[in-house]
């Protein structure tokens, strides 16, 4: 590095000595009309001289632009002496909690690279490539981590964010001297995190530095067989934006969805996360378990540690529920708002609309319902949180359930202020989801007794028309129904919301307590 601005200067020197002999020969009066612009010209010299050499300096001396140097981004505990040295760095399956179905699918890799004559024999080839995808924080680096130290070979891990340079072909660099090291090491592994950062699909951006670096690595995957022991995994959140060359068969060939956990492995990762810390003897897991839908992995650690910091902050010696239920909200509200007055009509409104949405859906259907809160956030003023069973398919009575639920809210607005007028805007989103069941009923699924199974989408303008008028009909009915169903239970829904305005948020248990130990239930 030094070396090169030695070279600049001297460079410079001669160029500057021409100029002051040619600018002595000059009049007094000439030297100072041109001496601002002889002054302007020696710096925009200098910065053009600079500028050029410096886009050369790569050339020169590669290390001066921290060329990729793989051997510092993998761990290769192959040596007796340093597998005992790494042995409390090694991750395996046993470290991965949940995900029971992805380790089965993951299993043959581990098989092929520990035994790969028996496959030969088979005829058999190991995928090249292989792409982990799925939502943020649900493992997918660690997996890929869990794989190597089952097959106990080395792992090298890059970002694909390393490869993006403004200097073009410093990347596609990285990516050769990425393989030609991983090749000397083979059999191993290599992660990619992020590859959609270089491997978007090529003219969705008109830096040509990325379009290298694809098809170098397009170049690598090709280069190597099978045989050599080589296999690139890649995680990335959005796989469809990935160039549709590097996911074709014999390239990354393999796709495994990467889920958020179900109710059963959240349970594994939060007693995982909990084991260096105490809990107080109010805090069931398994409740927490059932409340936490939609979390990832690293969600749930970051709502341990967050509880365990608001334990600490209260000068408490161990984590209560208290500490996690506020945690809780702070993650999944993303920052809480809470009306000042519970008197005023707004609030009241907002609990008796909730409380229709959970009475609803446990009067009609065996949804669970982990938790049913009018604790406002800045995306809404409360809300209930239902836990469906997987996807599947579903009957017309199903369908009618689901968009009888939307209206409970609606519904249970009108039988507290006993006026229409007085309903809110709060139904909105409710609304539009059951036009979309009730359009899909009519038009898709065959389930209007008027129409029958026809689909009048073929018939444009006087379709449209039909089914306008069968769904205007089928909301009515439903709508009807869902309000004669809450009337009859009034006296439930009025202690739900009542529990609501007291307590803010209410868990399952108490919920089922209120319902099912009355005796108005129709």
């Amino acid at each position: 590095m030094f070396k090169n601005r030695f070279r600049t200067i001297f460079f410079f020197i001669p160029f500057i000595a021409i100029l002051i002999v040619f600018y002595s020969f000059l009049g007094n009066e000439v030297k100072t009309s041109l001496k601002p612009y002889v002054i302007t010209g020696i710096i925009l010299s200098f910065l053009y001289i600079l500028s050029k050499r410096g886009k050369h300096a790569y050339t020169e001396n590669p290390s001066s632009f921290n060329v990729l140097s793989p051997s510092n981004v993998y761990k290769i505990p192959s040596k007796a002496n340093e597998e005992a040295d790494e042995e409390e760095d090694v991750i395996t399956f046993k470290d991965v909690a949940g995900h029971k179905e992805v380790k089965k699918d993951l299993k043959f890799l581990i098989d092929f690279m520990k035994n790969p004559e028996k496959y030969r024999k088979m005829g058999a080839r190991m995928p090249k490539g292989v792409i982990f995808y799925g939502p943020p924080g649900t493992g997918k680096t660690l997996l890929a981590k869990a794989i190597a130290g089952e097959a106990k070979v080395p792992f090298f891990s890059v970002s694909g964010s390393d490869f993006v340079e403004k200097y073009v072909g410093v990347g596609a660099k990285r990516v050769r001297e990425l393989f030609k090291k991983a090749r000397e090491k083979a059999p191993c592994i290599i992660f990619i995190d992020e590859i959609d950062a270089v491997g978007r699909q090529r003219g969705q951006t008109e830096n040509s530095e990325v379009d290298q670096t694809i098809n170098a690595l397009l170049t690598e995957l090709d280069g190597f067989n099978s045989s050599e022991g080589i296999v690139v995994i890649a995680a990335t959140n959005r796989v469809d934006m990935l160039d549709s060359a590097l996911t074709r068969p014999g390239r990354f060939d393999r796709h495994i969805a990467i889920p958020l956990p179900e109710q059963e492995e959240r349970l594994e990762l939060l007693k995982l996360h909990s084991k260096n810390k105490k809990l107080g003897a109010d805090v069931s897991l398994e409740k927490l378990a059932k409340m936490t839908i939609g979390f990832s992995g690293a969600d749930l650690e970051n709502l341990l540690n967050e509880s365990a910091i608001l334990a600490v902050s209260r000068e408490k010696e161990e984590i209560t529920m208290e500490e996690i239920d506020e945690a809780l909200f702070k993650i999944i509200l993303k920052g809480n708002k809470k009306p000042n007055d519970k008197n005023s009509e707004d609030y009241k409104l907002i609990a008796y609309h909730e409380a229709g949405h959970a009475l609803c859906a446990k009067l009609l259907t065996n949804k669970s319902i982990p938790k049913v809160t009018i604790i406002g956030s800045t995306s809404g003023a409360g809300g209930v949180t239902f836990m469906t069973p997987k996807d599947g398919l579903h009957t017309k009575e199903d369908l009618i359930n689901e968009i009888k639920i939307s209206y409970a809210g609606r519904a249970a607005e009108y039988l507290y202020t006993k006026n229409i007028n007085r309903v809110t805007t709060g139904a909105a989103q409710d609304i539009k989801q059951a036009t979309n069941y009730i359009i899909k009923m009519i038009n898709e699924f065959g389930m209007n007794d008027e129409i029958g199974m026809i689909d009048l989408s073929y018939f444009k303008s006087s379709g449209e028309r039909e089914v306008l008028r069968e769904a205007i009909k089928l909301s009515k009915q439903l709508y009807e129904e869902t309000v004669e169903l809450l009337r009859k239970n009034y006296d439930i829904l009025r202690r739900i919301a009542e529990r609501l305005i007291e307590k803010e948020t209410i868990l399952e248990d108490e919920l089922d307590s209120l319902i099912f130990n009355s005796y108005a239930i129709a």
